[in-house]
């Protein structure tokens, strides 16, 4: 026991580099008796294809994997969608998969951009995986994305039981926060509301973790509902927790985003008692020790020069996500021969452009959806409906002043919108997606991504200095 204890103290310092929890701190030594259970929780969450942590979170797996009996690796949702090479792939988001078996996952809960590729693509993903998927308040009854489980019984070398749960996050459209049109036929249950539904579904186990898709502050609700739970791992709201906060007797740990780091747990189990030993964020960002095969192949998916060849230049950087959305705005109306166009903030899923060259990777990254362009006709009434349902939306070719709880429409010389016209739009199929009146539009065999891509081929030179607001809020 001395010497599998020195072994422990030296691999745990090692891997403490970057890490919340102080390299001074003496870890535990793993304890599996009769009566006294170990385990060693990993977790990531909204990894979004950001795929160049994977050696080292293999190396910190295998590392801790020798000196403890129980180790698992979790996944709190939403690996797709903010990678060209994992999104632009063929098949779509494989490389994920194919990285995540290599990394031995345990159990990965769906998270709303699981969706963004459709029901068929997510159907082949979760066949590959050698993990399973949950989801407890997902109706799916034509089995449209193959088999996922409420939760699900891991056993402990010593025969212990951790039971694990799954819950995603539900909009107040009934959907996941990804394309309505992307997730037809399934049926999504309020999470918290129907909670009790879900508990009866979930196995119970001498360990009980719930693995959700909700944010941080759902995780908050459901602990002070559920204080029966020992521990809740979250994703969804990209939250960097330090330390997992007490909620009650719950614990509620969620480890930020993009694979920079991993979260863990230490926790014990003795005689019927849960208790957290340890816990903090291991970093995944540095390269001091990472897994060669896993490396190699991150590079083998990464060595792309359509992605990284240049298509034009970015004069001077842009460091908003208004901006970019300028960007984005102004080639689609340009593209289309539009009056104005439209992108919803949260599509605009990078805030910089730096300057010097630009490449097909960095508008993928900003535009990872696959989203169809769409025109349709506005008059100016329909418009001022359209923008008074749309609150986030970033345009070009008009002014929108929203102060003061108002709505002024302005032409891109600061005056008066003509009332007496009518306006051709351009926008994503997202954005039409979720508006609930009922319109006529057109859908243009082309992604908003690759339209941004065609207007900077053309313009060669983006200079946005000196371009003033286009929003007042």
């Amino acid at each position: 026991m001395i010497q599998r204890f020195l072994i422990t103290t030296l691999v745990l310092l090692a891997l403490l580099s970057g890490c919340s929890t102080s390299n001074e701190e003496k870890p535990e030594p793993p304890i599996t008796t009769t009566d006294s259970t170990y385990v060693v929780l990993l977790h990531t969450n909204d990894v979004h294809g950001r795929i160049q942590g994977f050696p080292r979170l293999k190396f910190i797996v295998d590392s801790l994997s020798e000196v403890h009996d129980n180790v698992y690796l979790l996944s709190a949702g939403d690996m797709f969608s903010g990678n060209p090479y994992v999104d632009q792939y063929d098949p779509k988001g494989y490389p994920m998969i194919d990285l995540m078996n290599m990394c031995e996952y345990d159990v990965a809960t769906l998270g709303n951009h699981e969706f963004d590729y459709g029901q068929a693509v997510l159907k082949d993903r979760i066949e590959q995986a050698k993990f399973p998927f949950l989801c407890a308040n997902i109706i799916d009854p034509e089995f449209n994305i193959g088999t996922t489980s409420p939760g699900i019984i891991l056993k402990t070398k010593n025969n212990k039981s951790v039971s694990i749960g799954g819950l995603l996050q539900v909009g107040s459209n009934g959907y996941p926060a990804s394309h309505p049109d992307k997730m037809k036929g399934l049926v999504f249950e309020n999470p918290l509301a129907n909670y009790a539904k879900y508990k009866a579904l979930i196995p119970d186990g001498d360990i009980r973790i719930m693995l959700t898709h909700l944010g941080h502050n759902a995780d908050k609700t459901l602990a002070n509902k559920d204080q029966s739970l020992h521990l809740i791992i979250g994703g969804h709201s990209h939250t960097k927790l330090k330390q997992p906060i007490k909620q009650g007797n719950v614990y509620v740990a969620q480890a930020a985003s993009n694979l920079n780091y991993v979260g863990y747990e230490e926790v014990l189990l003795k005689e019927g008692v849960f208790s957290l030993k340890k816990a903090g964020l291991y970093s995944l960002s540095d390269e001091l020790s990472y897994n060669q095969e896993v490396k190699k192949k991150v590079e083998q998916y990464e060595n792309n020069s359509y992605f990284t060849d240049p298509i034009g230049t970015m004069a001077a950087e842009i460091y908003s996500s208004e901006y970019v959305g300028y960007v984005m705005t102004d080639s689609w109306r340009s593209e289309l021969n539009a009056d104005m166009a439209f992108q919803n903030s949260g599509g605009i899923r990078y805030g910089k452009i730096p300057a010097g060259d630009i490449t097909r990777a960095q508008i993928f990254t900003i535009d990872p959806f696959s989203n169809q362009a769409v025109t349709f006709k506005l008059s100016y009434s329909e418009l001022y409906q359209f923008l008074r349902d749309n609150t986030d939306l970033v345009p070009s070719g008009v002014h929108i002043d929203r102060r003061n709880g108002g709505l002024k429409l302005m032409d891109t010389k600061g005056n008066p919108l003509d009332e007496n016209k009518s306006y051709t739009i351009a926008t994503s199929s997202y954005v039409t997606a979720r508006r609930q009146q009922s319109f006529s539009f057109k859908t243009h065999d082309v992604t908003t991504a690759e339209l941004t891509i065609q207007y900077i081929q053309k313009k060669k030179t983006l200079d946005y200095r000196g371009i003033p607001k286009r929003l007042y809020r």
